[in-house]
């Protein structure tokens, strides 16, 4: 007779404990930085958050035949961060906007085949992960309260 006895997996094919935990660890680490003195730890979880994000979109995309000019996403896409928590909304839009004539400069010296194609995809990327994320970075308006960081 064996012994030998498997622990049970949901109906979903993962692990719940493991999943808890994980999603209670992120939790803390949120609220943690949130309500630190220190904002720029916030700041800090932002940017590698977006730099997670953005590898998943860019992955994504290279399964469709896009190839993302990476580098200039990744730079721009910091640079959009710490640009919104140092300078302000304005700044985080010329992040973006710096982040796509770099893209455009970088993909240019590759071959012309997919071009529109792998700018697109940049594009896409640096919109839709960095500069959102840009917006959380922002520091408080005069209208927070009495902790403004």
């Amino acid at each position: 007779m064996s012994t030998d006895v498997e622990a049970p997996v949901s109906k979903a094919g993962r692990n719940l404990p493991a999943a808890l935990a994980v999603g209670l660890s992120l939790g803390g680490s949120i609220l943690g930085t949130v309500f630190s003195p220190y904002r720029w730890t916030f700041v800090i979880l932002l940017l590698i958050a977006t730099l997670i994000g953005t590898w998943e979109i860019e992955r994504a995309l290279r399964t469709l035949g896009a190839n993302t000019p990476a580098l200039p996403v990744y730079v721009g896409g910091a640079a959009m961060i710490v640009l919104a928590y140092r300078e302000g909304p304005t700044q985080l839009f010329l992040g973006l906007a710096l982040t796509v004539v770099a893209m455009v400069v970088w993909r240019v010296a590759d071959p012309a085949e997919g071009v529109l194609r792998d700018l697109t995809a940049g594009v896409f990327t640096a919109a839709y992960v960095p500069f959102p994320m840009g917006f959380a970075a922002l520091p408080p308006g005069p209208s927070a309260g009495a902790r403004v960081l």
